[in-house]
């Protein structure tokens, strides 16, 4: 088994002091819209990856007036 050290902390902060223009904010969300996903489940030391696939795409629900007196 291969660990990489991944300090979230140390992501989050580089994300943070980002400097974010408006063209790598669209990179990011095309990133963020196409990126693979992983489950990994652990159990007795045995692990299984299942890949999620890609986010469905956002869509607004249909507007509903109320219909209360």
């Amino acid at each position: 088994m291969i660990r990489l050290p991944f300090n979230y902390q140390t992501v989050r902060q580089q994300l943070v002091n980002r400097k974010w223009t408006p063209a790598l904010s669209q990179q990011w969300q095309e990133y963020y819209n196409t990126a693979p996903r992983l489950s990994v489940f652990a159990s007795a030391g045995q692990f299984n990856v299942v890949p999620l696939g890609l986010l469905p795409k956002y869509k607004d629900f249909q507007v509903v007036q109320c219909q209360t007196k």
